[in-house]
């Protein structure tokens, strides 16, 4: 069994341990930001993992997996100070890689399941995801959608909503104003994950750079609607893109 699905000894871990999450993995937007916070010295560590990790070509080679597992060294490295404090790792942010890379430098590292780290796992958390929000702001991302998409949590958290209803809500939210946003601007696309790519909105107005754009982006075939995927056969029969 993998040493991250083992339970964390929470006597040990309560004030001896470095936490690691991240932000932005499900973003569409933008790279991912990678948090360490150290326990014992309340020092919290963030980097950035570039966009271009998330974007073809690197992305088919997964090329985002040893970029994220360098950065998370790195912090850690940096934040540990060779004490070989053993690490938890939030679960969006594990990947075997992560595990052998910092096992193999003599960390302990283990999946953050303990109750004993919750109130530092919130602090990591609200810490990162600030930063996160001003990260995707500073990219040029709708202030509109950031507050429509606060407030979906909001009402998640006091059960107004259940998980499924906030998926399809924000999916939905977030497709319409982010197509809005990138067909304002096609350079805009540059910015986006290949996933955030394909879930755009494409409609027979839309200019062919923007098109193009999006198709360069795409893992294989874009998932939109018969009628679009039509559309863009025809405007390639007709040599318009």
């Amino acid at each position: 069994m993998s040493k991250f699905l083992r339970l964390v000894d929470s006597g040990f871990y309560m004030n001896n341990a470095i936490l690691v999450k991240d932000s932005g993995i499900g973003c569409p937007i933008g790279g991912v930001l990678i948090g360490v916070y150290d326990i014992n010295s309340g020092k919290i560590l963030t980097d950035e993992v570039n966009v271009k990790y998330f974007q073809n070509p690197l992305f088919k080679i997964e090329a985002h997996y040893t970029a994220i597992s360098d950065a998370i060294v790195t912090l850690v490295d940096k934040v540990d100070g060779n004490q070989k404090q053993p690490v938890s790792i939030s679960w969006s942010t594990y990947s075997q890689q992560v595990e052998d890379d910092l096992t193999s430098l003599g960390y302990q590292v283990n999946y953050n399941v303990s109750g004993n780290l919750e109130p530092a796992a919130r602090e990591l958390r609200d810490t990162l995801g600030q930063k996160h929000r001003d990260y995707k702001l500073g990219l040029g991302y709708p202030k509109e959608l950031s507050d429509i998409l606060d407030e979906l949590d909001g009402k998640s958290r006091t059960m107004m909503l259940s998980k499924r209803e906030l998926a399809i809500t924000k999916r939905k939210q977030t497709s319409k104003i982010l197509s809005e946003w990138a067909r304002e601007d096609s350079s805009r696309i540059s910015v986006f994950k290949t996933h955030g790519a394909n879930m755009l909105y494409v409609d027979p107005w839309d200019s062919p750079e923007y098109i193009k754009a999006v198709m360069a982006l795409s893992t294989s075939k874009i998932n939109r609607r018969r009628e679009r995927k039509s559309w863009y056969k025809q405007m390639v029969a007709q040599g318009k893109l």
